[in-house]
């Protein structure tokens, strides 16, 4: 019992170090454009790690508010990007930009905003 315990918890280490290795993030946006499923704040995002970006691009994004936010570019400028967050325009610096989306797993954003992360 105590062995598969350990065994488990080794299995989930790997696999996050490998996770990460990779440059795979996970996210919980505070705000942003929402889908069928819910808004930003309701989801969890997975998104890879980018220094480029194009117009259309959908991203995850550090806001100045503070917290994240999934949205989409809209303009590249030379040193910012124009990011439509759904409900507002916010000119986002290079340096702020978190990575490009893969994947939204809706609802899951809930337990994180009751537990406070």
């Amino acid at each position: 019992m105590k062995s598969t315990r350990i065994r488990n918890l080794a299995i989930v280490a790997i696999v996050l170090v490998l996770f990460m290795a990779s440059g795979l993030r996970i996210g919980h946006p505070r705000m942003g454009l929402s889908t069928a499923l819910g808004g930003g704040q309701t989801t969890l995002v997975v998104y890879k790690k980018a220094k480029d970006f194009e117009v259309g691009n959908k991203v995850v994004v550090t806001i100045n508010e503070g917290g994240g936010g999934l949205g989409v570019i809209t303009a590249v400028n030379s040193d910012s990007y124009d990011v439509n967050l759904g409900k507002k325009f916010e000119r986002i610096m290079k340096d702020k930009m978190g990575g490009s989306l893969l994947a939204v797993l809706p609802f899951f954003g809930v337990l994180f905003g009751v537990i406070g992360l």
